[in-house]
């Protein structure tokens, strides 16, 4: 009848995801629907791992790039969300010495 949702993943197992704090976990329509899920930590991590696979040529393999890609995914969160910040961080990284 309406386009109101509510996120009941926010409690449970699934709050290992990560959602924002900041936000209410529920809202009407897409688009409020879209900020909840862009705002997960599991969103960010996610985008991080497709950089990294990306410029680095392979997936995260050992401790150094988990740790690694932990970091970029919080640069990413604190800045803004901004990809060429990823892609700059990950390059960094991955130029070896």
């Amino acid at each position: 009848p309406d386009d109101q949702w509510s996120n009941y993943w926010r409690t449970g197992q699934n709050a290992l995801l990560g959602w924002d704090s900041q936000l209410p976990g529920n809202g009407a329509g897409a688009k409020t629907m879209g900020q909840e899920l862009a705002n997960s930590t599991a969103f960010a991590r996610c985008q991080v791992e497709k950089v990294f696979k990306t410029v680095c040529l392979h997936p995260p393999a050992n401790d150094a790039d988990r740790t690694e890609v932990a970091r970029i995914t919080g640069v990413f969160r604190t800045g803004g969300y901004r990809m060429k910040d990823v892609f700059a961080e990950t390059a960094v990284y991955c130029k070896g010495d």
